[in-house]
């Protein structure tokens, strides 16, 4: 089950980073028009705007979508009604991956703790802000009850067939 929760946020980084990838290749093709800057262009771009909406059904674990500038305020959301606010920090899921097994446990197991990828957006040379993927690792919990439900199960299964077994060699 340890190695289990282990594969799971492995493949939560994996998409996250994924979207992410995603979400950088689309700004990097966008060119603000003359007189237009380049939060107003990314905001205004459907395409872009496209990846972030699906974003949250990229993954049972994606949570949110976002592009925010260099002091946390949202440019683009996958919910259009966060743009202009401040997006909270959460904790690096990459930090929680080199943790080891028992601290992921217990991020699955914590009701409150919630995690982002993030990948620093350039323009030009500057950073300009940072596309961050929310990921909820609440949800790994469902799937691990599932597979613990399921190994309970034989566990108890292969017992009371090896209990049968011993009363009838044992006549």
């Amino acid at each position: 089950l340890v190695t289990l929760a282990q594969m799971r946020f492995r493949e939560t980084v994996e998409r996250g980073q994924m979207l992410s990838d995603a979400v950088f290749q689309r700004a990097r093709e966008i060119v603000p028009p003359a007189g237009v800057d380049m939060a107003t262009a990314l905001n205004q771009d459907a395409g872009l705007r496209s990846i972030l909406a699906s974003g949250v059904g990229f993954g049972s674990n994606v949570t949110s979508a976002a592009i925010v500038d260099a002091d946390g305020i949202v440019i683009a959301h996958g919910f259009r009604k966060l743009d202009g606010q401040p997006l909270e920090h959460a904790e690096d899921i990459k930090d929680l991956l080199a943790q080891g097994p028992i601290a992921q446990l217990r991020a699955i197991y914590s009701d409150e703790r919630t995690f982002e990828t993030r990948q620093p957006l350039l323009s030009g040379d500057a950073e300009f802000g940072s596309i961050r993927i929310g990921i909820s690792p609440f949800l790994i919990r469902d799937e691990l009850r599932t597979y613990f439900g399921t190994a309970a199960g034989s566990v108890l299964a292969a017992l009371i067939i090896a209990s049968f077994f011993a009363v009838l060699f044992s006549q």
